[in-house]
């Protein structure tokens, strides 16, 4: 999927952005190229016969002593034919960003993810509904994947303050208590629980809110595949990320202000959804769709909640 670099609009393959910043990037690439460009000079010819008549050789062929010059910057010999085209430094150093000369390697589809991730937030930012669109519509698959990694990374990290002020707090209050009688080691909570908290919690309500989308979208007749949804809900996981990245950052601080954004995290999570359910389903009636999304997120959330307790305890 492409984006602007500039203003993050979303771009179909070839197509260029109309914002203002990007038309001004593209005028002042197109004036760098006007006065290097070996091609004007042969006009000269129409002018008075004495002068072109010596100037004529440099600029037409590669004949006689100019061949050296003219092969010299792409190391081809005695190919004059192909010299207006590639055969120029210049050219091909200034029309590379542009359009790269044919056979040049393509990156890799992970490295294009990864140059437009900076674009797609902006995208998402402006317009959530028009961003998901676009990453369905271009089957970004990796970028949701991407998305889907970052959320789990930030329920680690959420889960992991949480933990830590909770045993800052329970070795206070065992310390101020039974000071001196060695029981404290029964009561110690291991941070690295936090990483099966947090991938366990993070993967099965994922996943089942992507089951959620796709089972609602085919009970309301709508035509998106699987990837749709998944793509849709990957895309979507930015709000409940970012909200667990605060949560991070405030448990260091505070246990009781970070449980309590932890607390929002299932509402924020309701809320994000709904943007892939409506992107999936757009014209279904406003009633009967809320009311069948509302019963999904409320079982997403009980079997997240029971499956969690039964794997982890």
């Amino acid at each position: 999927m492409l984006y602007c670099k500039h203003c993050g609009a979303p771009l179909e393959e070839g197509q260029h952005c109309p914002c203002p910043a990007a038309q001004a990037e593209r005028a002042a690439l197109g004036g760098a190229l006007a006065p290097e460009d070996p091609q004007p000079a042969p006009s000269n010819q129409d002018g008075p016969v004495p002068e072109p008549e010596a100037q004529a050789p440099t600029p037409d062929a590669g004949q006689g002593q100019n061949d050296g010059q003219a092969s010299s910057p792409d190391g081809g010999q005695g190919q004059s034919a192909g010299a207006p085209q590639w055969g120029s430094a210049t050219t091909t150093t200034h029309s590379g960003p542009v359009t790269p000369p044919p056979g040049a390697g393509q990156p890799s589809r992970f490295t294009l993810t990864l140059k437009n991730l900076l674009p797609f937030l902006k995208a998402y930012w402006h317009n959530p509904a028009q961003a998901t669109r676009s990453a369905v519509g271009q089957k970004d698959w990796l970028l949701a994947a991407l998305l889907f990694g970052a959320q789990a990374v930030a329920a680690i990290l959420a889960v992991l303050s949480i933990l830590l002020k909770f045993r800052q707090a329970i070795s206070s209050l065992f310390g101020l208590m039974m000071g001196g009688f060695g029981l404290l080691g029964d009561f110690e909570l291991s941070t690295a629980l936090s990483i099966p908290y947090g991938l366990v919690a993070t993967v099965l309500g994922c996943a089942l809110m992507v089951l959620m989308i796709f089972a609602l979208a085919k009970l309301f007749k709508s035509p998106a595949s699987f990837q749709a949804a998944f793509i849709a809900c990957g895309v979507n996981t930015l709000p409940v990320t970012a909200l667990l990245l605060l949560t991070f950052l405030v448990g260091l601080v505070s246990l009781g202000m970070g449980l309590g954004l932890l607390a929002m995290v299932l509402p924020a999570f309701a809320v994000s959804g709904l943007i892939p359910a409506r992107q999936l389903c757009p014209d279904q009636e406003r009633g009967a769709f809320q009311a069948a999304y509302l019963i999904g997120v409320i079982l997403v959330t009980a079997i997240t909640y029971f499956l969690c307790v039964a794997i982890l305890f």
